[in-house]
């Protein structure tokens, strides 16, 4: 990862709730390995990866994000990410959506964490949570862990 300074690249918004894999998608892509350790984002955090894009990277456990606005003005593109695992991540989708439609940019939605079960249905979870914004949303299967990503 580098710095900043005489980069052109596009930013993208990394969203969604804590826990759900944002900073490991962020260091798969850097071809930094997945952890088992999970440290919470504070804030925001901005990350150039050569070749690809700029990832601004907003903390899921803070909603009311404070460092949010300050950030919003450089996005070209907003990848919400839930975990399939998590009820609450996925029915917290309008909220994020919500949040930031001002900006009028299309969401890619990264489900994240594709290789675990779940004690719930996940996919009409998800189908029913999405169905008022099929028209500006794209969903992805992702696992940072051990599969394949969407860029």
């Amino acid at each position: 990862m580098s710095n900043l300074i005489g980069n052109t690249k596009p930013y993208i918004l990394l969203i969604g709730n804590a826990g759900v894999g944002k900073s490991s998608y962020v260091r798969k892509l850097a071809n930094q390995g997945f952890s088992e350790f999970y440290t919470p984002t504070t804030g925001y955090v901005d990350t150039f990866i050569p070749g690809l894009y700029n990832f601004i990277e907003l903390s899921g456990q803070e909603p009311a994000n404070e460092y949010a606005e300050n950030v919003l003005n450089r996005a070209q593109r907003i990848y919400l990410m839930v975990a399939k695992n998590s009820r609450a991540s996925i029915e917290n989708i309008p909220f994020w959506i919500n949040k930031y439609r001002h900006l009028c940019i299309n969401y890619s939605v990264l489900v994240n964490k594709s290789e675990l079960e779940c004690d719930f249905n996940y996919a009409q979870i998800l189908h029913d949570t999405l169905q008022p914004f099929d028209n500006y949303v794209n969903i992805h299967y992702i696992s940072c862990k051990n599969g394949d990503l969407f860029v």
